[in-house]
């Protein structure tokens, strides 16, 4: 038994029975779950956002095989025309595995800096240089769907010099170059006000 001077202990004999004062009942944690909007919210980016990314890089690594096998069959009409298809998955296949990186913060950064700095400081400079990456991804996003479906490629442009089908259309080729380019401009904004708000993107 302990003694008159010491807490009581817990039953196990490992330490001081840990006891709440009337009142202060949950006072030191609160419930981190989301609830209403911001649960569907969480939802929608943590879960199918991200499957739908997985579903895309699959997409592009099936569609760059595909290519190349049927390059090796011979069965494209010119052999230009399969290294178009090839490049072009292979180079989408990277944007979008580089959206998944992305969101796990594991894009490419040069920092010797801050990893030295109190955690809180190095928080706040994280936040922010994600946050201005988010800023300069939406001008480029603008830039990019400027130049694909305003000015830069006229509507009967082609990807395959002199074939004019629907699938050849140059618009098709290089849309996924805006959405790729969005899609980890909108994980940079996301991150990075969550390590403004003091979590840990996960």
């Amino acid at each position: 038994p302990p003694l008159p001077d010491q807490p009581p202990q817990d039953r196990t004999g490992n330490g001081p029975l840990m006891t709440e004062e009337p009142g202060q009942a949950g006072a030191e944690t609160s419930d981190p779950t989301p609830s209403g909007g911001a649960s569907f919210g969480v939802r929608l980016y943590g879960r199918w956002l991200l499957k739908l990314e997985y579903a895309v890089v699959l997409f592009f690594f099936a569609a760059m095989v595909l290519g190349a096998t049927l390059h090796l069959l011979d069965a494209f009409e010119e052999g230009v025309a399969a290294q178009l298809v090839i490049f072009a998955t292979a180079f989408y296949l990277c944007l979008f595995g580089a959206v998944i990186a992305t969101r796990r913060s594991h894009h490419i950064a040069v920092d010797a800096i801050t990893p030295r700095l109190p955690p809180r400081v190095r928080r706040w400079i994280e936040g922010s240089l994600l946050l201005a990456s988010g800023v300069l991804g939406v001008y480029l996003t603008y830039l990019a769907y400027i130049y694909v479906f305003v000015t830069g490629v006229t509507p009967e442009a082609s990807f395959l010099s002199g074939d004019t089908r629907w699938y050849w259309n140059r618009r098709l080729w290089y849309a996924p170059t805006v959405v790729g380019v969005g899609w980890m401009t909108l994980h940079f904004l996301v991150i990075g006000g969550v390590r403004l708000a003091g979590r840990d993107p996960k």
